[in-house]
């Protein structure tokens, strides 16, 4: 599986970044050290208030302030949007021994339009901030050594890396750790193991990896076979908005695999996921069999269920 676009992401680093609730970097929301001035500003969103706190800060040498203004000026939070100057206060942070400056650095030095040589300095960055156990940093390494980018391709580190940072309950490291050990990036096919670790993504709400768990379930690979609990897992996924999920629980309905048949439901689905540009000829056929009123009841269910869903 390719990750490349993993890689380029600036908010997949952490549980909390990775379930989408904030556009903030990681570090930002997960200080383990005393919240100050600067930060307390921040994160009650007096924006200006906390760029001349932290600027006062990182005067005084403190690296923890220089990655909050590259945030600030990457996010044009209370300063207007500068990227190369974001880019700027990061690499003082990390200079000064921040691992969250580290961490935004690399990010920053990984855009598509960065200069030669970027994703060797940003590798480096990431490899100084994952040895002193930042989760982000361990997540995005792991990749990049299993994709070789920015630096040799190596399976082991690439385990090992993705490995500590899925301990720490970085949901995106569980489910590249699964579909790796699913894949035999590592080397042999680990099914039962990926299989575990996708789990556990799934269970932290990651979509993609419910709707893996969902398949192996429903195939029985790696995990005993069960179609009731696959639909379940079908329908989560379905109802965080995903396509695929719809159209895969839109069959089972029409089957009646792990659920109660019902061709209503299995028609709802469909019609929802096709209109997210999911196609599925088969599932067309289903709808196109129906009569008028049960197509105009799917319908008027998949719009109802449609103002729901978490798109």
């Amino acid at each position: 599986m390719m990750w490349r676009v993993v890689l380029l992401s600036l908010c997949l680093a952490t549980p909390a970044i990775a379930q989408g609730e904030s556009d903030v970097a990681p570090g930002l929301l997960l200080e383990n050290r005393q919240i100050d001035r600067a930060y307390g500003a921040f994160q009650r969103g007096l924006y200006i208030r906390a760029r001349e706190e932290a600027e006062r800060q990182a005067a005084r040498g403190q690296a923890s302030s220089m990655t909050l203004l590259g945030e600030l000026y990457r996010l044009g939070l209370g300063v207007p949007t500068d990227e190369d100057k974001a880019l700027e206060w990061f690499l003082k942070a990390a200079d000064g021994g921040d691992p969250n400056g580290m961490y935004s650095a690399a990010l920053a030095l990984s855009h598509p339009e960065a200069e030669s040589g970027s994703l060797e300095r940003a590798a480096n960055l990431l490899q100084r901030a994952a040895d002193t156990g930042h989760p982000g940093s361990q997540f995005q390494l792991g990749i990049r050594f299993l994709e070789g980018v920015g630096l040799s391709r190596d399976p082991n580190a690439a385990k090992s890396y993705l490995l500590a940072a899925a301990e720490q309950n970085v949901t995106d490291a569980q489910y590249a750790l699964g579909r790796a050990l699913i894949d035999g990036n590592f080397g042999a096919v680990n099914e039962v193991e990926g299989v575990e670790w996708i789990a556990v993504a799934a269970q932290n709400g990651l979509t993609a990896a419910q709707v893996d768990y969902a398949i192996m379930i429903y195939q029985g690979r790696g995990v005993e076979a069960d179609k009731r609990t696959s639909a379940a897992w079908f329908e989560r996924a379905a109802r965080s908005g995903s396509p695929v999920a719809m159209n895969r629980l839109a069959r089972l309905y029409a089957t009646g695999e792990g659920v109660d048949g019902d061709p209503i439901i299995a028609a709802m689905w469909h019609l929802l996921a096709r209109d997210s540009g999911a196609s599925d000829p088969w599932l067309d056929g289903v709808v196109a069999s129906l009569t008028e009123e049960e197509r105009r009841a799917a319908r008027s269910r998949a719009a109802r269920l449609g103002q729901t869903l978490a798109y």
